[in-house]
């Protein structure tokens, strides 16, 4: 869901995923993901029938904004790929941002220490620069992550 937030955050990018931000007559949205470990593009199809709750009527898993789909669809769309709903409990941020965008993505680790180890975080700025990363997932701890999306103000 962060890499979805962070994503928001740059027009067409969204669209980009699905191809069209036309409602669907038929109810069928197909998304394109970039599987990385293949090294390409996959196209995942899903209907807009979603999980909801008996006793509520509203979705299970992400709420939507006002009538906006979009978000239900591409947690959806993550969950078929994935294999079901419960894969995606505690996902990779990163993971999720270069399958719908096929961009470089990349981690930093702080240790316990507070250090980032052997100056890893200078050694890999150049790498990041030239793989034009759009995000980088910083740790500073084990309790807080920082997801910085390149160019996010």
């Amino acid at each position: 869901m962060s890499a979805l937030a962070c994503l928001a955050e740059y027009p067409g990018l969204i669209t980009n995923a699905f191809g069209t931000a036309e409602y669907s007559t038929r109810g069928k949205y197909t998304v394109r993901l970039y599987n990385g470990y293949i090294m390409r593009w996959e196209d995942v199809t899903v209907d807009d029938w979603i999980p909801c709750s008996l006793t509520t009527g509203r979705p299970l898993f992400a709420q939507p904004n006002g009538n906006e789909i979009w978000v239900l669809l591409l947690e959806k769309v993550f969950a078929k790929w994935s294999g079901c709903y419960k894969a995606l409990d505690g996902g990779s941020i990163l993971w999720a941002f270069r399958a719908l965008t096929g961009d470089f993505v990349f981690s930093l680790e702080r240790e316990v220490n507070g250090a980032w180890g052997d100056g890893i975080l200078w050694i890999n700025l150049p790498r990041i620069n030239r793989h034009s990363a759009k995000a980088v997932l910083v740790k500073n701890t084990v309790e807080t992550n920082c997801l910085i999306c390149v160019g996010h103000t």
